[in-house]
């Protein structure tokens, strides 16, 4: 194996597979947000900075999805959520009912159990495996919305003593 700098992050390249072991990862695109990021939005909108652009080489090839949305909070009892778009096409959605359901959420956080919400701390990550079936330059990008109150990311609501960073990453795999 190989290391090679990404966004000066190193990372192992796992292009040297063995003969007949599939799954070989082609190219590697990130984004990586630092700054905190708040909304009161009731609809979805784009979180900043946490958007990628790859061309997968081979319509038969998948794009593997990995996205870490950190220090979620909400002003008050009620949630942040997340979803994950290829285009304009929401590719994860909870199907269990309730606002995460019709928000197309993978995850969320914030409210909810707290008196002192600006306390509150929570993550969201998913790995998801797409197939595109495209040849086609793709835009991958993460949207969060609210059901009330203001939602944070990257920080505690109301106070900004603890922060950190979120990222999204798009591996493009052969068969």
């Amino acid at each position: 194996m190989s290391i090679t700098k990404l966004n000066n992050l190193s990372v192992s390249a796992l292009t040297a597979l063995p003969s007949g072991v599939g799954g070989k990862v082609l190219q590697v695109v990130s984004a990586v947000k630092t700054a905190d990021q708040s909304t009161t939005s009731t609809s979805p909108v784009d979180v900043t900075n946490l958007s990628v652009n790859i061309t997968p080489s081979s319509a038969s090839n998948k794009v593997l999805v990995l996205v870490n949305i950190n220090n979620i909070g909400n002003s008050v009892s009620n949630s942040t959520y997340f979803r994950i778009l290829r285009g304009a096409t929401v590719l994860t959605s909870n199907s269990s009912g309730g606002n995460a359901d019709t928000k197309d959420a993978f995850g969320s956080g914030g409210g909810g159990g707290m008196s002192n919400q600006e306390r509150k701390i929570g993550s969201a990550s998913i790995t998801f495996l797409d197939s595109p079936s495209s040849t086609s330059a793709l835009t991958y990008k993460v949207q969060m919305e609210v059901d009330g109150g203001t939602g944070t990311i990257n920080r505690w609501e109301l106070n900004t003593d603890v922060a950190s960073v979120s990222t999204l990453t798009v591996m493009e795999i052969a068969p």
